[in-house]
């Protein structure tokens, strides 16, 4: 990441300039030779995922011909269900774009760190690089034969919604031009409104009472962030990490049917 120099994005001294992001990368090809010309790029940015063999480099599969013809009783329910994420790039590629779909931080390469959700810089940071490497890649296997232009289409569902958004802004500074951003079902505004109505609706008994560890996950993973771009990282006096926080016993709350105010309480 360090590699792309004089970014505000991803560069000497960003959180992340040390990690080694990686993803996949699909081209149009024809009867196995790389078509030559010029193509515009998509980048298809995976929802939530929380094994290692989900990110999109992890899954994609060695023989991909192979899996077409698996003896199964259906495959279109096989492939959805073990390779959905993956169906967006390959209809993007299809359609003859160069389609990059990004691992993300802690996953792939990255497997061995920390990961982070729901982190614009973290999406930034695992994406931009993989478009400049792509680019001066195809400059230099093809000696200038086939070229990514500097503009892209992005899309997303869930968490891949957010990150899509998050990345599109990214790219416009740096000069690439955003065809669109096709986002399904994005998280957006956390702190001046989604955090504000989950608070609202547990505290009027309003959200089923599960939802209440949805919180407490997301909490916690605010709370031990290592990334240096959030204001509370590293900081034991925030709020989340006090000592009566952290002492709540939700299995035993769970078992005793307290109310989400009580928790809250």
């Amino acid at each position: 990441c360090s590699s792309i120099m004089g970014s505000s994005y991803c560069g000497s001294g960003r959180f992340g300039a040390d990690r080694v992001v990686s993803g996949l990368l699909l081209l149009p090809v024809e009867n196995g030779e790389l078509l030559p010309g010029m193509f515009k790029g998509s980048i298809s940015m995976h929802p939530t995922v929380a094994l290692d063999a989900e990110a999109p480099s992890e899954l994609w599969p060695d023989d991909f011909v192979g899996l077409l013809g698996t003896d199964t009783d259906d495959p279109v329910v096989f492939f959805w269900e073990n390779y959905r994420h993956l169906l967006a790039g390959i209809g993007s590629a299809s359609a003859g774009t160069v389609t990059i779909l990004p691992d993300y931080l802690g996953f792939g390469e990255d497997a061995e760190n920390s990961k982070s959700h729901s982190v614009a810089n973290s999406y930034r940071v695992a994406t931009i690089p993989l478009w400049f490497q792509v680019r001066d890649y195809l400059e230099s296997v093809t000696s200038g034969c086939t070229k990514l232009l500097d503009k892209v289409t992005l899309g997303g569902y869930g968490e891949g919604a957010y990150a899509a958004v998050a990345v599109s802004s990214a790219m416009n500074d740096l000069g690439v031009q955003i065809l669109s951003v096709q986002a399904g079902a994005g998280f957006y505004r956390l702190s001046s409104m989604n955090l504000v109505k989950t608070f609202e609706r547990m505290l009027d008994d309003s959200i089923p009472f599960d939802g209440i560890w949805m919180f407490a996950s997301f909490a916690s993973s605010y709370s031990t962030s290592e990334n240096a771009d959030l204001a509370n990282a590293n900081s034991p006096e925030q709020a989340l990490l006090a000592d009566e926080f952290l002492a709540i016993d939700l299995p035993a709350m769970v078992n005793n049917n307290s109310t989400a105010a009580d928790i809250l309480r």
